[in-house]
């Protein structure tokens, strides 16, 4: 018997869609799994520890790029 999909879910994942922006981010396959690695080790996913590593860049380099 599998999980079926609610109405109710599909309403708050189109909700939480709604204020959420995409960028892709093209890389070769073994900077990924180098990417993915590092970000696991740091108990992360690869996209808050991209996210965390870009706003430390920023803090770094100070209001020059605002």
């Amino acid at each position: 018997m599998g999980n079926k999909y609610t109405e109710a879910q599909a309403a708050a994942t189109k909700k939480y869609l709604k204020n959420i922006g995409e960028y892709k981010l093209r890389v070769s396959k073994e900077d990924k799994e180098k990417y993915m690695k590092v970000a696991k080790n740091a108990g992360m996913s690869l996209n808050t520890y991209i996210i965390q590593a870009i706003d430390e860049k920023i803090e770094r380099e100070g209001a020059k790029n605002e």
